[in-house]
């Protein structure tokens, strides 16, 4: 599939979506208790049995090739975990980015892909998604200034302020037509960002999204399919209430880690080395 994409298209493929398996995870949690490896792990054990789940197999060997996209950190790929990286090369327009997001989650599955890792790094554009998508008005959008180092920038603020009421205008009503919203947001990367999201989600292959846009575009696909955030795992986000609340409605528990507030893919690095050290913990049970 590679062509433009409508709402009634995006709606029949989301009905493919599933829930994630739950027979392995009971499975792991017996034979990581079994081993000693309890709730005593914590999250890393949590994750674990969500390995397990989202790859259906309670003994689930650590993911072994990770596609991300926006992915332009410096930092070196996570040791165990070498990751290819593939620039957000879509069509400009939303509907043929939406064809090209999903055909490209079908090629890098075919290809063997069993970890996806998103960033998204669209500020305006999923500000303006998310909160049309729970909403809300710009300024409880937004929340109001923080100071920071006593100085409050309050101009950056308006500016910001500003452009969300703007875009909000420009696609009001549309929260419930997919394609139209992205049509009207005129944005392509957050366009084929969702078509990839829905289309691994289909594959049934697990996600870490990395910052506010990646969840935005997850709240987007999430109206489509109520299945999907099985599928997905979160990067420690930094402190935003738009984000939170997102966050919030997918019912999704960051990943513990460093905060890391540039969206360019380092929070979703540092989170695939913790699935791969959740999947081998999950790996050495017996």
């Amino acid at each position: 599939m590679s062509g433009a994409l409508d709402t009634p298209e995006l709606t029949e493929l989301a009905r493919a979506v599933r829930w994630a398996p739950i027979d392995p995870q009971d499975a792991a949690r017996i034979a990581l208790a079994d081993a000693g490896r309890d709730e005593r792990y914590g999250r890393l054990q949590e994750l674990a049995v969500w390995w397990a789940s989202v790859r259906d197999d309670a003994a689930a060997p650590p993911p072994a090739r990770a596609v991300g996209f926006g992915i332009t950190t410096p930092l070196p790929d996570p040791a165990r975990l070498p990751v290819r990286r593939l620039p957000w090369d879509h069509p400009a327009p939303p509907r043929e980015g939406l064809g090209w997001g999903v055909a490209t989650a079908d090629a890098v599955v075919d290809e063997g892909a069993d970890l996806l890792l998103v960033a998204v790094d669209e500020p305006r554009g999923r500000r303006v998604l998310a909160a049309e998508l729970l909403g809300t008005d710009a300024v409880d959008a937004l929340g109001w200034p923080v100071a920071v180092d006593d100085v409050i920038d309050d101009a950056q603020w308006m500016n910001d302020l500003v452009a969300l009421r703007d875009g909000l205008r420009a696609v009001k009503g549309l929260a419930g037509d997919p394609a139209a919203l992205l049509d009207a947001l005129g944005n392509g990367r957050l366009a084929a960002a969702t078509g990839l999201l829905l289309g691994a989600a289909v594959r049934r292959t697990p996600v870490v999204l990395d910052g506010p846009g990646a969840a935005a575009i997850a709240l987007l696909v999430r109206s489509l399919a109520w299945e999907a955030p099985d599928w997905w795992q979160v990067a420690p986000p930094a402190a935003e209430p738009l984000q939170e609340r997102v966050l919030g409605v997918l019912r999704l528990t960051p990943l513990p880690g460093p905060v890391v507030a540039v969206e360019d893919g380092t929070g979703a690095l540092l989170g695939a080395e913790l699935v791969a050290a959740a999947a081998a913990l999950l790996a050495a049970a017996p």
